[in-house]
C-alpha cells in the first residue's frame, strides 16, 4: 500500500511541476552568428527566468549549408506516387479563404503574448556589383531606422568592395507557454476544419 501511495505522490509531483512550467513565464534567448560558419545558440530559462539556463547549440559551415540549399532533393518513387494520389483530393477555394482569414487573428493573438526583451542585430553585406549592394541597403533603410522600438539595436553596414556576409543576432523574449498554446491550438483546429 505504501508503494502505491509513493507512486501516486511521485506522479502528482510531476503533474504539479508540469503545470508550474507551462503556467509561469519562460525566458528565451537566441544568439546566431554568421560568417565562415553559422553558429546558433538557444537558452531557455523557466520559473520567471530564475532557473539555470538550458543551452542548445548548433553549428553549420556556410559553404555546406549553401550547397544543401541549392541542391534539389531527389524524389523517391513512393513520394511521387503519394503526390500523384493526392492530386485529386485538393481543398476548395472557400476552405482556403476560411484558413487565410483565421491565420492573421491567431498569429496576432499568439505574438501579442510574446514579449520582446531585447533585439540586437548587426550585419555587414556586399554583392559583386556595388549597385546591387546600394539597392539592397536602400530597401533595408526603413527597417533599420524606422522601427519604433526602444529595445531594438540594428546596425547594417554595406560593403561595396565585394561579396561578403557576416552578422550577429541576439534576441531575448519572454512568454507564458499556456498563454501561447491556446491561440496555437485554435489555429490548428481551424486548419483541420478548413481541410475537411
Amino acid at each position: 500500500m505504501l508503494f502505491v501511495w509513493a507512486i501516486l505522490g511521485f506522479a502528482g509531483a510531476l503533474l504539479l511541476l508540469l503545470v508550474i512550467l507551462v503556467a509561469t513565464p519562460m525566458h528565451l534567448r537566441l544568439v546566431a552568428e554568421a560568417g565562415d560558419s553559422v553558429d546558433v545558440r538557444a537558452e531557455i530559462r523557466t520559473f520567471w527566468g530564475l532557473s539555470p539556463p538550458l543551452t542548445l547549440k548548433g553549428e553549420r559551415h556556410a559553404a555546406r549549408m549553401a550547397g544543401v540549399l541549392r541542391r534539389p532533393r531527389k524524389r523517391t518513387r513512393r513520394a511521387e506516387a503519394e503526390a500523384d494520389s493526392d492530386k485529386g483530393g485538393g481543398i476548395s477555394a472557400a476552405q482556403v479563404s476560411r484558413l487565410l482569414s483565421a491565420v492573421p487573428e491567431a498569429l496576432s493573438t499568439a505574438l501579442g503574448r510574446i514579449h520582446l526583451d531585447a533585439l540586437r542585430l548587426w550585419a555587414a553585406f556586399g554583392f559583386d556589383d556595388p549597385a546591387d549592394t546600394g539597392q539592397v541597403f536602400g530597401q533595408l533603410t526603413p527597417w533599420i531606422y524606422g522601427l519604433p522600438c526602444r529595445r531594438c539595436e540594428i546596425g547594417i553596414e554595406p560593403d561595396f568592395e565585394g561579396r561578403r556576409f557576416e552578422g550577429r543576432a541576439d534576441l531575448s523574449v519572454h512568454l507564458t507557454p499556456l498563454a501561447v498554446a491556446w491561440p496555437a491550438l485554435r489555429l490548428i483546429l481551424k486548419i483541420r476544419a478548413a481541410g475537411e
